[in-house]
């Protein structure tokens, strides 16, 4: 992705950020404060990109002006984290985000974390670059302002190579050398922040690469709790595995490029398995219950060695043990050639072969534990092929599980 030249004439760029309504508005409704925009926007507009999040600083009264656009946008105000950042967030799910300015604008410039992020633009003023972002973000690099902006703030230190991954961007050196030297500090950063930096890199189609990066300069391990060793192995099953995901019918690959969960999607979960996977427990990342189920159901599978006489009945308890977290382990587990065993049991799992009802009257059992055997019986032979018909479940009743309950 490359620049847009033309953009750098203050008009034409004043054009196309006022052609937005919704920044139109957070403008002309603080025209008596100093308003800017700022941060990914303002990149994401240089850059000709599309961006949903919209950053603003101010310097004066922010409550006034919070209170004023709020209600224009019918709004609610949100403050998040100790620095008094706020968000508006509208029924329609429009969000604007301000910071306030404390003494100048040049100042908070001055105190952000990389170039490409340090610029500022108001109507009044044009375009406000100290730091030379857009040289930077001609030049296709991620570069620091100061090492002690890093400091102030660690999970700076990773939004470095996620910012690289989502823009295609290299790492100045020397923003790269300083990265590893203080890369320990990342785990002083707050467990929610890193796990969101985290997560955007598990989304991304680039993951491999960046993941490769974070291993090579030392962060990966302060995240992961692994040996260098044994994260290297973990990488080459993910890169078998994006290899996998490529060979996938496109209905997984719709399925895995949905959000999973805390905006981690399917396939980024997948990611995040293997690397957890003989690990111990991570306390730099705060993951929600669901992602959490996946993880614990993995880590009690024994692998599938297939030189069972009965596979399917090894197949069977497998995949029984998986429960939710089953295509999350055919995937990872690269049994690509078990994925029409996984359907059949799936489908299985959902539909008996008999309806309830007619178990109930063949067995005179009423709901309850012992009806459960019965029917989970009964879907294990159908699953195993010792039934393949109704006749055969009826007479599989009849000999065997009411023999089992007597």
């Amino acid at each position: 992705m490359t620049i847009q030249n033309n953009l750098f004439d203050n008009n034409t760029l004043k054009k196309k950020i006022l052609s937005d309504k919704h920044n139109r508005m957070v403008f002309s409704s603080g025209r008596e404060f100093d308003i800017y925009m700022v941060g990914g926007y303002l990149r994401d507009v240089l850059l000709g990109r599309k961006s949903i999040d919209r950053d603003f600083a101010a310097k004066g009264n922010l409550q006034d002006i919070l209170e004023k656009i709020a209600a224009k946008t019918d709004g609610r105000i949100i403050c998040i984290g100790k620095r008094n950042f706020y968000r508006i967030v509208s029924a329609k799910g429009l969000m604007l985000d301000f910071s306030p300015v404390d003494k100048d604008i040049e100042h908070d410039l001055r105190e952000r974390d990389f170039t490409v992020n340090s610029m500022a633009w108001s109507p009044g003023t044009g375009i406000i670059d100290l730091n030379n972002g857009m040289n930077d973000l001609s030049k296709k690099i991620i570069k620091m302002n100061r090492i002690d902006n890093l400091l102030k703030d660690p999970v700076r230190i990773l939004r470095a190579y996620r910012l690289a991954d989502e823009m295609s961007f290299k790492i100045d050196p020397k923003t790269r050398n300083a990265l590893k030297t203080i890369r320990k500090r990342i785990r002083e950063a707050k467990s929610e922040r890193i796990t969101l930096e985290f997560f955007r890199i598990l989304n991304s189609n680039n993951n491999i690469i960046t993941l490769r990066t974070l291993l090579k300069d030392g962060i990966l391990e302060q995240i992961i709790p692994l040996s260098h060793g044994k994260l290297e192995d973990k990488l080459k099953v993910i890169y078998n595995f994006n290899k996998i995901f490529d060979k996938l019918p496109l209905r997984y690959k719709v399925k895995l490029g949905k959000e999973f969960s805390q905006g981690l999607s399917y396939k980024g979960l997948l990611t995040l398995e293997i690397l957890m996977l003989g690990s111990p427990y991570c306390d730099h990342l705060t993951m929600s219950s669901r992602i959490n189920e996946h993880i614990s159901l993995l880590r009690n599978i024994r692998k599938f060695t297939g030189k069972e006489k009965r596979a399917r009945e090894e197949l069977y308890r497998i995949f029984k043990t998986a429960g939710r977290a089953l295509l999350d382990y055919i995937l990872i587990n690269n049994m690509l050639k078990y994925i029409n065993e996984y359907e059949r049991y799936v489908r299985i799992m959902k539909k008996c072969i008999l309806p309830t009802k007619e178990i109930m009257q063949i067995t005179g059992l009423k709901e309850g534990k012992a009806l459960g055997t019965v029917i989970e019986e009964l879907k294990r032979a159908e699953f195993i092929c010792k039934i393949k018909h109704k006749g055969e479940a009826i007479d599989f009743i009849k000999e065997k599980c009411l023999f089992n309950l007597t």
